[in-house]
């Protein structure tokens, strides 16, 4: 009989090493199982434990002070394997100027950070610590996601990124700035040292970044002017961004010029943007981008409404403002792609809120430099049969198209990015 002190005599097993890996994956998910995992062999001993500590999720329990995250960090038997972190609903609990930082220091290996929920501030009790130098540019990410965080001001957003001097992708789900000052300038900076003097963020590189703005304040705007004055606009090389105000977008085109490296772009506009604004997306423009080979453009998302024929005429000037985008690409682009939507339930938002022979006839010499051109239809009303239908409608309308561009027409099957951030 094996008693409780022996130790198996299986070091290794038969299985390659990627076979294994394989196994484990499955496995993710499972900690129980990868916790029996570690026992079984010396060579299932790390792969399994990695996986096992891979993540770190907290969601606040009513009011709980960040400070236990701290405090478990302190005693994690392997703060080394941690890749992902994810903190939700601390709200004012967790402070971001001296808790998070001191959790990172704990983390040497972090890939993730994901934060929902929560009050960019200090939360420390008494004043003590409040002139205390704040570590500048010592973090660096593969991903960053913040989602419906609550920044009281610029200078906290500001200080919060100064955090980090290096992040391969940034991704902002409707933050909001609680007390908003006007950014100078409408369409660009005219003093861009008010972004970075004192933050560290004059060391920020970004590489990708996801953004869906909200009306409720300037954080959009706001980072698209720091991407601006910082080594980001350099180092730039994928965009998402849906537009929800006329400050977004106009902030998003004085950018654009200054990212010579960007490769790939995709546009949409959010519900709730101003009808009245839709003629700003003709200021936006491409064509500085020389390096650019991949843009895609998203179509409004508003309810169609048959009893509203100014409402219809109002959709339709959107929807061609945002896709004449396109006629303003540089020579490299060779991927473009259009994402349709259909909200009628007699599909009558294709029929009646484009302009198809003014598409026709902006894409046409546009084809000439392209590999594929993507027609995408995303339809709310996910039916097998709508879609043949729809299918059917588009090609009769892009006929002319044939021929000159490999066109595709498909099923807008996953979720918008914006949605599923």
């Amino acid at each position: 009989m094996l008693s409780f002190n022996s130790t198996p005599s299986l070091d290794h097993t038969d299985l390659p090493g990627d076979i294994l890996e394989c196994i484990l994956d499955n496995f993710v998910n499972d900690r129980r199982t990868l916790a029996s995992c570690t026992l079984v062999c010396r060579s299932l001993l790390h792969p399994s434990r990695s996986r096992l500590f891979r993540s770190v999720f907290r969601k606040s329990r009513g009011g709980e002070n960040a400070g236990t995250i701290l405090f478990e960090l302190q005693v994690h038997p392997f703060p080394e394997l941690v890749r992902t972190l994810e903190l939700s609903a601390f709200g004012q609990h967790l402070c971001t100027r001296h808790v998070l930082p001191a959790i990172l220091m704990h983390l040497p290996n972090l890939d993730e950070l994901k934060l929902w929920g929560l009050e960019t501030r200090c939360s420390c009790d008494g004043a003590s610590r409040e002139p205390e130098q704040l570590p500048r540019g010592l973090f660096q990410l593969r991903k960053l996601e913040l989602h419906h965080l609550a920044h009281r001001t610029p200078d906290a957003f500001l200080d919060f990124l100064g955090l980090f001097s290096e992040i391969d992708t940034l991704s902002i789900n409707c933050d909001a700035i609680l007390i908003h000052l006007p950014i100078r300038g409408a369409a660009g900076v005219q003093d861009p040292s008010v972004f970075t003097d004192g933050t560290g963020l004059d060391q920020l590189c970004i590489r990708s970044a996801n953004i869906r703005g909200s009306t409720a304040a300037t954080t959009s705007c706001l980072l698209f002017h720091i991407l601006l004055v910082t080594p980001s606009a350099q180092s730039l090389r994928t965009l998402h961004a849906t537009f929800d105000c006329a400050a977004d977008l106009l902030a998003c085109t004085a950018l654009l010029p200054h990212c010579p490296n960007l490769r790939h772009v995709d546009f949409g506009q959010w519900l709730t943007f101003d009808q009245k604004d839709y003629h700003l997306w003709d200021r936006l423009s491409l064509r500085e981008c020389g390096s650019l080979e991949e843009c895609t453009v998203a179509t409004t998302l508003c309810a169609f409404s048959i009893l509203f024929t100014e409402a219809i005429e109002s959709k339709l000037q959107q929807n061609m403002a945002i896709i004449n985008v396109l006629s303003r690409l540089p020579p490299s682009v060779r991927h473009v792609t259009i994402i349709f939507n259909e909200t009628d339930p007699d599909m009558g938002t294709l029929r009646d809120c484009y302009d198809w022979k003014q598409l026709c006839d902006m894409l046409e010499p546009l084809c000439s430099q392209l590999r594929t051109l993507t027609l995408k239809i995303s339809d709310i009303y996910d039916s097998e049969s709508r879609f043949a239908q729809l299918k059917e409608f588009v090609e009769g309308k892009t006929a002319s198209l044939r021929g000159k561009a490999c066109v595709r027409i498909m099923e807008q099957a996953e979720r918008q990015w914006w949605y599923a951030m």
